[in-house]
């Protein structure tokens, strides 16, 4: 097997566990005020790195293009209702439609944006 089908496939895992590890992390005990601007931008960010690895992880598989970009998405779309439903049942944590949102929007572009960029590489040559 190539090495870098192994690369991807492990940060896949890894960058998967890491959202699941935070999003069951119970909150500290502080309340929100007023829009949570950067809760929006940690999910667009998590999510965002989490399409580009897919769609990477996908097309080193050989899954074709639209196919690794639906499959991606479709990945994401999971992991933010599983870990927005489970919040429901973690001390201090809320479920919270604007973060399913950023969620969705953050893995749809990583996953556009890797797709259609061939000169970005993860991992050199």
């Amino acid at each position: 097997m190539e090495i870098k089908k192994i690369i991807y496939a492990s940060l896949s895992v890894i960058w998967t566990t890491a959202i699941l590890y935070f999003s069951i992390m119970p909150a500290p005990e502080l309340p929100a005020v007023g829009p949570n601007l950067s809760g929006f931008i940690q999910h667009l960010t998590a999510y965002l790195i989490y399409g580009l690895l897919l769609q990477r992880t996908f097309s080193r598989f050989s899954v074709p293009r639209r196919n690794a970009i639906v499959a991606s998405v479709l990945a994401g779309l999971i992991l933010g209702i599983f870990t927005e439903a489970i919040q429901l049942f973690i001390p201090n944590r809320v479920a919270d439609i604007v973060d399913f949102v950023a969620d969705i929007i953050g893995v749809l572009i990583g996953s556009v944006l890797a797709a259609y960029t061939k000169n970005i590489r993860l991992i050199s040559k």
